[in-house]
């Protein structure tokens, strides 16, 4: 058993190694320029197709820059799509070169670098955006959950809050500053972003809902607590309702084996669950 899955890894590898990094050399079927374009920057359901008719692209000579432009965007992003982070980067610094005032390539760069691990390199980009445009309200988030993930909370939180101020991704802003409130033990702003985030938010956002249960519950609000959970969890993804599954059956609150379904066996532990401070601090990590 084990050599056979050894040997399905061994499949499987160099199927994504031809796939990824063979097959996007082959050239494409076709050299018209036309044909190529629309190759390279309309096709979002075959990113290797797209980095080869990108490619084919880029070797014709007296393209315009703003072809060249969206080629190299393209590119970078099917790149980006496959996880070659160093190859979009590159990519999107191509891009900037031939319009450097465009302000959201500078973004996407700093994203795909920050992907890549190069953080500083990834501040340096969104911060230059912000300087460039300071009412960017997706520099600022950008950044702000660069400096989160950093363990920067004061910055973080400063950008976050400009977001807000500039109406930019308002509902992730409040949620990700309830986070780094949280962390700052300070519970009460925390509470105010989570209920910012439910409220603006365009769907059922169950992070949220779990938050604000979660310090719904430490005050002792139970009942409502349990409807941020069932909130949460009605409309949440499989994955969030086995993690609420598992805690519970690991703090003997749930018998079942956790399979993601939200049911009436899991529905009768929410309160059990939230009652139980192990049971609670498990529903975050």
């Amino acid at each position: 058993m084990r050599l056979f899955l050894l040997l399905v890894l061994i499949a499987a590898g160099a199927a994504a190694a031809y796939y990824f990094y063979l097959r996007p050399d082959m050239a494409p079927q076709t050299s018209d320029p036309d044909t190529l374009y629309s190759l390279c920057t309309d096709n979002i359901l075959d990113s290797v197709q797209a980095v080869s008719s990108c490619s084919a692209y880029l070797s014709i000579t007296g393209l315009s820059d703003t072809d060249r432009k969206k080629a190299y965007r393209a590119r970078a992003e099917a790149y980006l799509s496959q996880g070659r982070y160093d190859q979009a980067a590159a990519d999107y610094g191509e891009a900037i070169t031939l319009d450097p005032d465009d302000i959201s390539l500078i973004i996407d760069r700093g994203e795909a670098n920050r992907s890549w691990g190069r953080n500083s390199d990834a501040l340096n980009d969104f911060t230059s955006a912000i300087e460039s445009d300071p009412t960017s309200a997706r520099a600022h988030f950008s950044r702000g959950i660069l400096h989160r993930d950093a363990g920067r909370a004061n910055p973080a939180i400063a950008d976050l809050t400009r977001v807000i101020e500039l109406d930019g991704n308002v509902s992730a802003a409040h949620f990700f500053r309830g986070l780094l409130y949280l962390e700052e033990d300070q519970e009460a702003m925390a509470l105010s972003d989570f209920d910012a985030a439910i409220e603006t938010a365009m769907f059922t956002f169950a992070e949220a809902h779990i938050q604000r249960a979660l310090i719904r519950a430490n005050r002792g609000n139970l009942e409502e607590a349990v409807q941020d959970l069932d909130a949460a969890y009605s409309y949440g993804s499989p994955q969030l309702v086995s993690q609420f599954q598992t805690a519970a059956a690991s703090t003997g609150h749930f018998a079942e084996q956790p399979n993601g379904t939200y049911g009436e066996t899991t529905k009768a532990a929410l309160k059990d669950c939230l009652s139980d401070e192990t049971c609670r601090k498990q529903l975050t990590n």
